[in-house]
């Protein structure tokens, strides 16, 4: 049989209407933090790496392309894929939110975003007038992690999924599109800002919150 599965997770589309995707978030919430409660210590560890692996999968493979096409505009502020627009940081906190983060979405999303970061994650990179090629090296050694990403005017996610690594953000260079995902290496705010900052997010510090429904 010859498959239909897409080239490149540019391509995908989520499988399920948004709500459904959201409402089984929550679902999967309540079964994880049950599991993850009657665990013993080296239980608690591969629970954790389990959810992980989940909110991967659900915020790369659903979440965001759900909202592949939802244009951008500086004010925008829609939570509603594809209806209105969303400017780059309400696109960053938004699908934190609906992935079941506790966060304060207009606070993040109006802040810098290297303040957002700090917010969200301890574990931090920082890129200052360092050519892409070798921030791209620095990503190839980081399989199967999401980071958010500020720029010098701008902000996203950058995730390696152990095949490709992309960048997926409400894009100001493609207003037709808005919501993209394209290569680290195409030309766009990533490659042309002179400062990048990574903060890598699905932490363990990150999941257990996301468990416990604990606020940032």
């Amino acid at each position: 049989m010859i498959s239909c599965a897409p080239s490149s997770n540019k391509d995908l589309t989520p499988t399920k209407p948004y709500s459904q995707i959201l409402e089984d978030l929550e679902t999967n919430k309540n079964q994880f933090h049950a599991k993850y409660r009657s665990a013993n210590t080296d239980e608690k560890k591969i629970v954790i790496q389990e959810v992980r692996t989940y909110l991967f999968n659900q915020l790369t493979t659903e979440i965001f392309p759900s909202w592949y096409g939802t244009k951008w505009d500086f004010n925008g502020i829609t939570e509603t894929p594809k209806e209105g627009h969303i400017a780059c940081g309400y696109f960053v906190t938004t699908t934190l939110r609906d992935l079941g983060l506790k966060i304060p979405r207009v606070k993040w999303a109006q802040a810098a975003s290297e303040t957002m970061i700090i917010a969200a994650t301890n574990e931090i990179k920082r890129f200052s007038n360092v050519e892409m090629k070798e921030v791209n090296t620095w990503l190839q050694t980081n399989e199967h992690s999401i980071f958010i990403v500020g720029l010098d005017n701008h902000t996203g996610f950058v995730y390696n999924n152990g095949e490709e690594i992309l960048f997926v953000h409400s894009s100001p260079y493609n207003k037709a599109n808005g919501v993209i995902a394209e290569s680290v290496l195409e030309y766009s705010p990533l490659t042309v800002s002179k400062y990048r900052v990574f903060g890598k997010i699905l932490t363990d510090d990150m999941i257990i919150s996301w468990m416990e429904r604990k606020s940032f």
